[in-house]
């Protein structure tokens, strides 16, 4: 039997088709090896039976094989704090939330941010009984008011990013906040009726004899005073606020005028927006000669100190003030030497320290000072 070209192509082409795909596969899987790929199965040759002629010069191709590559991932607090940063509030309330968010991760330890919100909106319950279990320490639980702020914060994040939590998963969180609000305001009220504290005239002169008039200590001390501000004196000096900006905090002091503060970055920002303070005479004279003395030059830190309350906590041991912290205890004299006056000039004073009355008198009116 005589075969024409074609036939004789197509029965070769079969006799070999075992061959050829064992020569494809080994080719193949050698550049896999040399590119580090993972090798994928090529698909066999199809059949030729069907076909009736193939042309000797025509050739065979095989299409490449798409391998996936995986998407780069973020770990889920990673992911939280770029949502939060991207928010138009201030940094101070953005690092706030961040610090809150990164105990909540890692209480709940979610294995990536789905699995995070899942929890948050789906498993409140559980998540309560996990904050109130917690120990950050052997035998050591969060307080009531630290609970409180992570309640708060959960609702901060779901409200700000429109994820959906049903109504009565989302009451969870609020009821926690009310019993917590009155279990803390009586813990307070007792505690605050079972201590004492000096006034803040007390607690000056007690600075001016243990480190001197124009110590650093007694001008810390002086400044939170007049300012009645939180733990936000990382204060930048500028001879001019016109080129500052506008989220950072600066103390201001040329030679003619008498010095002022702006505080534009602190926790309750949002609510009661920068702080301009003119500092008094007697404390401009201070911070003068504290400038010279120290050299400090414009657009240095002032006190060239990163955490002011870690200052603040080692004076306050040093002149035996061991029971309420630091810049916390400065705050309490404020607060406490308000308490006989008119809730008008009360209120005055609540504004200056950027809370509410409320606040102001259940949290930081010590009621008997010695």
């Amino acid at each position: 039997m005589v075969f024409t070209n074609a036939e004789k192509t197509k029965r070769n082409y079969e006799k070999d088709k075992s061959n050829i795909l064992a020569r494809k596969r080994a080719a193949y899987a050698k550049k896999k090896l040399e590119k580090n790929l993972p090798i994928v199965e090529e698909p066999p040759l199809e059949s030729t039976s069907h076909l009736i002629e193939i042309q000797p010069e025509t050739e065979l191709k095989f299409e490449s094989v798409f391998i996936p590559i995986e998407p780069i991932t973020i770990d889920t607090f990673t992911q939280v704090s770029q949502m939060i940063n991207a928010l138009d509030i201030s940094d101070g309330l953005k690092k706030f939330r961040i610090n809150n968010f990164k105990t909540i991760i890692n209480i709940l330890k979610p294995v990536d941010y789905t699995d995070l919100i899942f929890k948050l909106t789906k498993q409140p319950k559980k998540v309560i009984h996990k904050f109130k279990d917690f120990e950050y320490q052997p035998w050591k639980k969060y307080s009531i008011n630290s609970l409180i702020t992570f309640y708060k914060s959960i609702l901060f994040f779901v409200d700000k990013f429109d994820i959906q939590i049903k109504p009565d998963k989302k009451i969870k969180y609020e009821d926690q906040i009310q019993i917590g609000d009155v279990v803390s305001s009586e813990e307070l009220e007792v505690k605050n009726n079972n201590i004492s504290i000096p006034t803040f005239s007390e607690y000056l002169n007690n600075v001016i004899e243990h480190f001197g008039l124009n110590s650093r200590e007694y001008l810390i001390s002086k400044m939170y005073e007049e300012l009645k501000c939180r733990d936000d004196l990382q204060l930048i000096l500028v001879r001019d606020y016109i080129k500052a900006n506008p989220d950072k905090n600066y103390i201001i002091v040329n030679e003619f005028d008498q010095a002022n503060v702006i505080i534009n970055n602190y926790k309750t920002a949002d609510r009661y927006g920068p702080i301009n303070c003119q500092i008094s005479s007697e404390l401009t004279t201070l911070i003068k000669s504290f400038i010279l003395t120290h050299k400090i030059d414009n657009d240095d830190l002032f006190f060239n100190a990163k955490n002011m309350s870690t200052i603040v906590s080692r004076m306050n041991k040093k002149l035996g003030y061991n029971k309420f912290g630091a810049i916390n205890l400065f705050r309490k004299m404020i607060a406490s030497d308000s308490k006989d006056l008119p809730l008008k000039e009360q209120l005055k004073v609540a504004k200056q320290m950027t809370h509410s009355l409320k606040v102001h008198n259940s949290n930081y009116i010590i009621k008997e000072s010695i």
